[in-house]
């Protein structure tokens, strides 16, 4: 896998946002939480998520395995206006049109192993709040399936798109692994991105995002222990 080559260099770049707050990003790499909490203390150990990172957290279930169907496109008023009256999602910040997973009680439920039953219990981090989002009070879901095909049809002149491993994105506590989906017409253009199929932690198959999550506890009021859950 290319997140678990140490040899990789790995730059810690920082930056500001469309929504003004300042965010840490590495291009063309999902890595993971050891990776990411080596690389930050040695180049920018005063990062805020640092704090994140260096907690002594209490046994939970990690990593867990979502099959995710759906995901949305959430925006504010002004945004939601231009879309109904273009019936079009154009480009956004960084030229990109953005989507997150929108995840439901059923995904969470069929994540539920032998060794992690009771997942909802844990499942506290945005990703698992599908009625309440940073970004937006007004939201368009889709069937992921459905979207890659109308996007297949109108944008790759009927080939196969394209996905590739964009960003590991961080803020004071939340990680975000962005995924960027593109027309074969453009491999030259982005091809110091790696294919998706490098990554150790999303995948796509079938139609559905396949996420393996490392920390899906906002705060970690609970501990697994042998087989109870322990507050």
């Amino acid at each position: 896998m290319a997140n678990a080559n140490p040899q990789q260099a790995v730059k810690i770049q920082r930056r500001m946002n469309s929504r003004r707050i300042q965010e840490c990003f590495i291009e063309g790499r999902h890595l993971s939480l050891e990776n990411l909490r080596e690389q930050m203390s040695l180049q920018d150990p005063q990062n805020p998520m640092m704090t994140y990172l260096g907690k002594q957290i209490p046994p939970y279930p990690t990593p867990v395995e979502f099959w995710v169907s759906n995901v949305a496109h959430v925006t504010v008023k002004s945004g939601f206006e231009k879309i109904l009256h273009s019936e079009q999602f154009r480009p956004g910040a960084g030229g990109f049109s953005w989507w997150g997973l929108k995840m439901n009680k059923d995904e969470i439920k069929a994540a539920e192993t032998e060794k992690w039953p009771f997942l909802e219990t844990f499942t506290t981090s945005p990703p698992f709040k599908p009625e309440t989002s940073r970004y937006g009070n007004y939201r368009f879901t889709f069937p992921l399936s459905e979207l890659m095909k109308w996007y297949k049809e109108q944008n790759c002149a009927g080939k196969e798109p394209v996905l590739r491993m964009h960003e590991t994105v961080t803020y004071k506590q939340e990680i975000m692994y962005t995924v960027l989906i593109h027309s074969p017409e453009y491999n030259e253009h982005f091809r110091e991105y790696p294919l998706l199929k490098e990554s150790e932690w999303v995948r796509y198959q079938d139609g559905k995002i396949i996420w393996k999550a490392q920390a899906i506890c906002e705060t970690h009021w609970y501990q697994f222990v042998s087989g109870e859950i322990v507050k």
